[in-house]
């Protein structure tokens, strides 16, 4: 997996991931990959909002 890696998928990287875990019939994982996705998004931003872009990025 990407982030495994060390790297940062963008939004079409993220969405192909979700795509070819449904399609693999693998929900469960995909809905983990998207809580995943949406906690580390809710974290960024609110690092962000309080001014503390270096721990953001």
């Amino acid at each position: 997996m990407v982030l495994e890696k060390g790297q940062k998928p963008d939004a079409a990287q993220a969405t192909q991931l979700l795509y070819d875990l449904c399609k693999a019939n693998k929900v469960r994982k995909a809905v983990r990959v998207m809580e995943m996705m949406v906690s580390y998004t809710f974290l960024v931003s609110n690092l962000c909002r309080r001014g503390n872009i270096g721990h953001a990025m």
